[in-house]
C-alpha cells in the first residue's frame, strides 16, 4: 500500500500505477485526478477495516476475541493499512470529497464494535456499564490511539499493555455496574 509505506503527501499517481504493475494512463483513467484516487483509497481502507474488525470480534469469544482483535491490528500496522488510515483521516478535515469517506468508515467501525461489545463484555463476566454506542465511541477512539502508537514504532509489548489495560477498566466498571 502505496500510502502506508510512503505517506500521503508523498504518494503519486505514478509510484500507483508502478506499485500496482500498470500505466499511468490506466490509473488516470480510471481515477482522473490524484484526489478521485485518495478518495478511492480511503473508502477501500475503510471497508476493509471495518470488515476485519467484524472478522476479528467475531472469530473468537471472550478473552480469544482480544487476542483476535489485537492480532488484526498490529498486522494492519505492519503492513501500513493503519498509517494510511490514520493520515487519509487527517487529511478529510477541510477536504471535501474524502471527509464523508472517513466519517463513513468511522461510524461502519463504531457500528460493529457497538454490534458486538455488549455480548463480548458478556462472555467476560460482566455486563456493560454504558451503552453500546458509547462503548463503541471509546474503543473506536482508544483503537486509533493504539494504531497511532504502533505505526509511529512503539515496541508492541508496551502497546499490547496499554491494549490489555483498556480492557482491564472496562471488565472492572462493568463488574462495578453489575453489583449496583
Amino acid at each position: 500500500m502505496v500510502i502506508g509505506e510512503v505517506g500521503l503527501a508523498e504518494t503519486t499517481v505514478a509510484k500507483v500505477a508502478r506499485r500496482s504493475g500498470v500505466s499511468t494512463a490506466l490509473v488516470h483513467y480510471h481515477f482522473s485526478t490524484k484526489e478521485h484516487l485518495t478518495v478511492a483509497a480511503a473508502g477501500w481502507i475503510a471497508d476493509a477495516r471495518s470488515a476485519a474488525l467484524r472478522q476479528s470480534l467475531n472469530r473468537a469469544a471472550g478473552l480469544a476475541a482480544l487476542d483476535a482483535l489485537w492480532a488484526d491490528i498490529t498486522q494492519r500496522a505492519r503492513r501500513g493499512s493503519e498509517r494510511a488510515w490514520l493520515e487519509l483521516s487527517s487529511a478529510a478535515h477541510g477536504a471535501d470529497a474524502l471527509a464523508p469517506v472517513v466519517q463513513r468508515g468511522r461510524r461502519a467501525v463504531r457500528e460493529v464494535l457497538a454490534a458486538r461489545v455488549s455480548d463480548l463484555l458478556r462472555e467476560l463476566g460482566v455486563e456493560a456499564a454504558t451503552g453500546p454506542e458509547e462503548l463503541a465511541a471509546v474503543l473506536s477512539t482508544a483503537l486509533d490511539g493504539i494504531a497511532v502508537a504502533l505505526a509511529c514504532g512503539e515496541p508492541a509489548p508496551a502497546v499490547r499493555g496499554a491494549y490489555d489495560a483498556l480492557w482491564l477498566l472496562l471488565v472492572t466498571s462493568g463488574q462495578g455496574a453489575r453489583r449496583s
